[in-house]
């Protein structure tokens, strides 16, 4: 195989950068899998050197948002909005909140903490946070987690000015009880303008009580 074609490869398996990809296999004698070994290692140490900076972007990123009767919401942050409009952000959003909500052991609400065995896209979200974060160079944490189900209810949601179909920086979930599910989600269209108020508003709280 040819320089190139390792570069490529190595490249397409690991997500890092042409010149890493490239120093990777000179230091490992083009051995793909110990150049593999190698950039794991180059990227915790990226990723250890990142975790104290200050995260102040970041999106919210809902899944199943569509259903309204079943979704699952997350709060990703990092550090500056140019990166939380980046792709490969993006799709670790997405990916985080679909492994959440199709996991049936894990609480209905929960922090970063929660979440150390979520296994995403074959490997655990560990590895996955330290693979974005040497990648994109930005410090990335997972704030919150929230899945939505009732059969007493429906969920209306709402994301404003989205950087995708299911991520933006600002949006909100609105619970209605009801004693008719099939009957309140034919009024989801009525409804949605709560959810776009609540997300123009930007209450601090659903009561005093929430408030501190």
């Amino acid at each position: 195989m040819s320089s190139m074609e390792l570069i490529k490869k190595l490249r397409d398996t690991t997500g890092s950068g042409i010149v890493d990809c490239k120093k990777a296999l000179s230091e490992n004698n083009d051995d793909i899998d110990s150049a593999i070994k190698w950039l794991r290692e180059k990227g915790i140490l990226k990723a250890q050197k990142k975790q104290d900076r200050e995260t102040n972007e970041g999106v919210v990123s809902f899944y199943n948002n569509k259903s309204n009767v079943d979704l699952t919401v997350c709060t990703i942050k990092c550090e500056t909005d140019f990166v939380a409009k980046n792709n490969d952000f993006l799709s670790f959003a997405e990916s985080l909140s679909k492994a959440i909500h199709e996991n049936k052991n894990l609480n209905e609400k929960g922090s970063d903490k929660d979440l150390s065995e979520l296994i995403i896209n074959g490997k655990n979200l560990n590895d996955n946070l330290t693979d974005l974060i040497s990648k994109i160079g930005e410090n990335i944490q997972i704030i919150s987690y929230k899945k939505y189900f009732s059969e007493n209810s429906i969920f209306v949601s709402y994301l404003h000015n989205k950087y995708n179909s299911n991520c933006s920086k600002i949006g909100s979930v609105v619970e209605i009880s009801t004693d008719n599910q099939n009957s309140a989600l034919k009024l989801v269209d009525e409804l949605k303008i709560i959810a776009m108020q609540i997300s123009a508003m930007k209450p601090m709280g659903i009561d005093e009580n929430s408030i501190n």
